[in-house]
Formats: structure tokens, C-alpha cells, sequence
């Protein structure tokens, strides 16, 4: 994966017209910048491939997107991956922003009143 990464975290809406994508909605966006050979960029690499599904779509003020400026496609991956992907890499690289994403997905975690509400997807820019 040769761009950098942005994290969004959210919640995901259901798709009420059929083959339509379901809706992110985008609660939180942290910029991981480069992300190198990391696991958590394996993991969003893998949230990109054909076989991750569903695909989803977000928005950016009013126009709808499917896809991040690279063309990837993303499909949402689980809080708790995402946590094992970043305490994994931060044993070997003590970068910041994993440091940030770290804390702020543990605290979502902690405070998600309603069990499972929250999900992620990455975005490469």
C-alpha cells in the first residue's frame, strides 16, 4: 500500500433499497499519515479487497462516496481488530498516531453504551 491512511470511526446504516450500499457515518477521522509495512496497514489493505464486504458508502458534505481518491473501496472492519492491529505495532514502532488512534478507539470501546454500535473503515488519501 504506497498512500497514507485515515481512520474513520462511526456507525453504519442500514441499506433500504436493494444492492444499494449501507451508509457509513463517520463519528471520528484520525489521520494515521504513512503507515508503511505496519499491521494496520495490512488490515486496511485487506478492508479494500473484493472479497471484504460490505462495501460501503459515506459522505462528504452533500455528495455521496463509494470509493477513496486511490479508488479503493472499503468495507468496515471491526473495533476490536483494529485495537490488535495497533498495540501490535506499537511494541515495534512507538509512532504517535498509533499512540492517538489507540486511545481513542479504547475510549469508543469503553463508552459505547450500546454494545457493537460502532465500526471503522480507512480511507487512503
Amino acid at each position: 500500500m504506497g498512500y497514507e491512511l485515515k481512520l474513520k470511526i462511526g456507525t453504519l446504516g442500514k441499506a433500504f433499497i436493494k444492492n444499494e450500499k449501507p451508509c457509513f457515518f463517520t463519528e471520528i477521522t484520525i489521520d494515521l499519515c504513512d503507515c508503511g509495512k505496519s499491521n494496520i496497514a495490512k488490515l486496511a489493505q485487506d478492508s479494500f479487497s473484493a472479497k471484504a464486504l460490505p462495501k460501503v458508502r459515506w459522505y462528504e458534505g452533500n455528495e455521496t462516496i463509494t470509493e477513496d481518491v486511490c479508488g479503493d473501496k472499503p468495507s468496515p472492519v471491526p473495533l476490536a481488530e483494529i485495537i490488535k492491529a495497533l498495540k501490535q505495532d506499537i511494541k515495534t514502532d512507538d509512532y504517535r498516531r498509533y499512540r492517538w488512534a489507540l486511545a481513542t478507539l479504547e475510549a469508543v470501546v469503553k463508552h459505547d453504551h450500546w454494545q457493537n454500535e460502532f465500526t471503522a473503515i480507512f480511507e487512503g488519501h
